[in-house]
């Protein structure tokens, strides 16, 4: 699947689904998310224990024309995934989820 198609707000659902699995469909959770909560792609307090437990990097990249400034996100396992984001948080979810793919194969 190309994540870096979703929106911000698609992707924030796969993950909250990868996270909590079955439990995601829970009355509690699901308000949770329709109050706006489980911001993945935004809020670093959601994102960073992902990031953290699943070892993936984040790497400014500026441009030499400073024209465009992106974030590298990758994991540093068997398989090295790379994606460009100008949002860091974003990029890392979506490799998260690049993650979960390959466990799912």
């Amino acid at each position: 699947m190309d994540y870096s198609q979703l929106s911000d707000r698609d992707i924030d659902a796969l993950v909250l689904q990868e996270i909590y699995g079955t439990q995601a469909k829970d009355k509690d959770i699901m308000r949770a998310w329709m109050r706006g909560g489980f911001k993945y792609t935004t809020n670093p307090a959601d994102a960073w224990p992902i990031i953290l437990k699943n070892c993936i990097s984040l790497v400014w990249d500026c441009a030499e024309d400073a024209s465009s400034d992106w974030w590298n996100a990758f994991d540093q396992f068997d398989d090295c995934r790379v994606q460009y984001q100008s949002n860091p948080l974003r990029a890392a979810m979506i490799v998260f989820l690049m993650m979960q793919d390959t466990k799912h194969a």
